[in-house]
């Protein structure tokens, strides 16, 4: 992502507009020979939703807490929708810059709604898992969609 998604000029845009972006690579061992992830057979560009053992997108407020949290791969629409996804959600979450009391059932159901409604498995799965409990940056479990491409992919 950090080669094609994050360099398309409208992505880079919003994120300085609306974000401080920061990235971890969960496998760093992990090389791209060829085009190819060593072992794995996928492209250097793999479809939306893949790789969700490595890569997880986190959208956070700057308390901590975690927006929203998507696993795999994402071009540049899709990245743009989960961001616009996770905005809404803040300004639901925080009148004025200060956390609603409801906002942990704002999170849930907003998670909830989202999983009724994207047609891609990996992803509905995703908004269920965020669904069911708040995450902080420090509590955020980095293996928490790590099963997901295997479980939906039928491998």
């Amino acid at each position: 992502m950090r080669t094609g998604t994050f360099s398309e000029a409208s992505v880079v845009k919003r994120i300085g507009e609306t974000c401080v972006s920061a990235w971890l690579n969960k496998r760093p061992a992990m090389k791209i020979p060829d085009g190819l992830y060593r072992g794995l057979g996928w492209s250097f560009r793999p479809n939306n939703g893949s790789a969700s053992h490595n890569l997880t997108s986190i959208l956070a407020h700057p308390d901590g807490t975690v927006l929203l949290a998507m696993p795999g791969a994402m071009d540049a629409p899709t990245f743009l929708e989960q961001l616009d996804f996770a905005l809404a959600l803040r300004d639901r979450m925080y009148e004025g810059g200060v956390r609603r009391k409801d906002a942990e059932e704002i999170r849930a159901a907003a998670h909830l709604k989202a999983a009724e409604s994207v047609r891609d498995r990996v992803r509905s799965a995703a908004y269920r898992r965020m669904a069911k409990q708040p995450f902080t940056i420090s509590t955020f479990p980095l293996d928490l969609f790590e099963d997901l491409q295997k479980v939906y992919s039928g491998n």
